[in-house]
């Protein structure tokens, strides 16, 4: 808290560490107004805080699906249309995925949903996802011991401006790349 005359003032600082780099977020705010801007920096804090961990729970589902399924990785099932970005594709019907020909192309079509947030519609439009969320599966980094490694990534768009992530994933969707969050899992299997 700093004193500026007979007003008071004081600085919400907030350090938030995603993808391996943190962000550091500086709030004015005088006296009078403290309630209020305590107010709106705890609602975007939580915001934030529920984007990430749908982000993370979007994550951890096709995570537990490529390790569940190491015949489909290794037969590049997961990774054939690579450069494929999910999220953004026509939502389908859960009926539509459970038609689907393989186990990879249903938890391909069951992750596209997850990510457009269909399970909570409101007006035809997912609520139960991060915010313009994208899906990216690609062929990791090689393991040296034989195994094949998978990297998911799942991309959505903050509410402040942070430093701009390493992974590409989501990359140019959201304008400016230092308001993209990205988490992501490489996936081993043998």
């Amino acid at each position: 808290m700093a004193v500026r005359g007979s007003v008071f003032a004081f600085e919400v600082v907030e350090r938030l560490y995603l993808g391996g780099s943190s962000r550091h977020v500086s709030t004015r705010c005088d006296w009078v107004a403290w309630p209020q801007c305590i107010a709106k920096t705890t609602i975007s804090d939580q915001f934030e805080a529920l984007q990430r961990l749908q982000a993370t729970n979007v994550l951890d589902d096709m995570a537990s699906r490529l390790s569940a399924n190491p015949g489909g990785v290794k037969s590049g099932a997961y990774t054939v249309n690579s450069g494929a970005v999910y999220g953004t594709q026509t939502l389908q019907t859960a009926a539509t995925c459970s038609s689907s020909v393989s186990l990879p192309a249903l938890d391909l079509c069951e992750w596209n949903r997850a990510l457009i947030g269909a399970s909570v519609l409101q007006g035809g439009v997912g609520q139960a996802a991060p915010l313009n969320a994208r899906g990216c599966i690609e062929v990791g980094p090689n393991s040296g011991s034989g195994e094949v490694v998978i990297r998911v990534a799942v991309a959505w768009q903050g509410l402040a401006p942070s430093a701009a992530p390493s992974i590409t994933c989501g990359s140019g969707v959201y304008g400016d790349d230092r308001y993209r969050r990205v988490l992501f899992r490489d996936v081993a299997v043998r």
